[in-house]
């Protein structure tokens, strides 16, 4: 969910926010670069233009693809595979990188409700790097040299996407969206442990989402 969020799709900007003049405009000025107003490839489109040499160099960051996507994955000029497992895509690679896994990582999760949930590293990676430090080196080889913090990710995140800064729809994306600070100054959020009565207080539903969960717990006796 958090990937389709910051516009891992070829069609839309952060956000889900169209390709529009208004949009491009906007997030040009934010960025100092011209955006062009062409959707990048999906999928299947990458695949074609292995086939027919338009796309020279493939990136597969944390997955594993099926037989026949693989099969045509290494016909590319470069592979560049990065994970934490020898996977069959991985042993078709040129460059095989490491891959943090998410108990090395620092960062969000985003729910199918669209609720961030804040997670923590509990373990040093293994590889030395967590992923956006490996990303980020990348970037550097790559010519973008700028250092960036998990505080500067989330910092853009709620500047591009006003709806991670609680400003969005509420039928996307709940009003009850706790941001990493709130959760670092209290100390965490703790359910309290229920001796007597209903293990959940019913509220008041703001989404379909929880009006369909009140509804479940209700025909269960919750």
């Amino acid at each position: 969910q958090g990937l389709a969020d910051l516009a891992i799709s070829p069609f839309y900007l952060p956000g889900y926010a169209t390709l529009n003049q208004e949009n491009l405009e906007k997030l040009s000025l934010h960025w100092k670069a011209q955006l062009s107003d062409k959707p990048g490839l999906n999928v299947n489109e990458v695949l074609q233009g292995i086939e027919n040499g338009s796309v020279k160099g493939v990136f597969v960051f944390g997955e594993n693809p099926s037989e026949d996507i693989v099969q045509t994955l290494r016909k590319a000029e470069l592979l560049v595979v990065s994970d934490v497992f020898k996977t069959k895509v991985s042993q078709e690679a040129d460059i095989v990188l490491p891959k943090a896994t998410i108990f090395e990582s620092n960062g969000t999760f985003t729910n199918s409700e669209r609720r961030l949930q804040n997670v923590s590293a509990a373990l040093k990676p293994l590889a030395g790097l967590d992923n956006r430090q490996i990303l980020q080196k990348l970037m550097y080889y790559m010519g973008y040299k700028q250092e960036i913090s998990d505080f500067a990710l989330e910092k853009e995140m709620n500047n591009v996407i006003p709806a991670y800064n609680n400003n969005g729809s509420e039928s996307h994306w709940p009003s009850a969206i706790i941001s990493t600070d709130d959760i670092k100054a209290k100390g965490g959020f703790n359910l309290p442990l229920v001796k007597d009565g209903a293990p959940f207080k019913v509220q008041l539903a703001k989404t379909s989402e929880e009006q369909w969960f009140l509804d479940y717990l209700a025909k269960k006796g919750l």
